[in-house]
């Protein structure tokens, strides 16, 4: 499933099939059989992060363009936090 979001390189929606609770999020379990997520690939230069997933029990309309434009800045921004960390760490290895 990360694959094809990450394959895709735009956030996108994906029905409750109850899939998304076992493969996104098991703890859920049951009660996400009916959930909608809004997934997005986190990208550093050509390295992929994973995905970050937004998880609603409403139907797909929960997730419009406004919502797909904010994941997306979210998006960048966690990966941009998760490079610096990287960094840091990196530096710090090396002192």
């Amino acid at each position: 499933m990360t694959e094809d979001i990450i394959a895709r390189g735009n956030p996108s929606v994906l029905l409750g099939d109850g899939e998304i609770g076992v493969r996104l999020a098991p703890r859920l379990g049951d009660s996400c059989l009916e959930c909608t997520s809004l997934v997005a690939p986190l990208f550093s230069g050509e390295e992929t992060l994973g995905v970050l997933a937004l998880i609603s029990n409403g139907p797909a309309s929960v997730f419009g363009e406004d919502e797909r434009r904010q994941i997306r800045l979210i998006g960048d921004l966690a990966s941009a936090t998760l490079r610096r960390v990287a960094g840091m760490a990196t530096a710090r290895r090396a002192a």
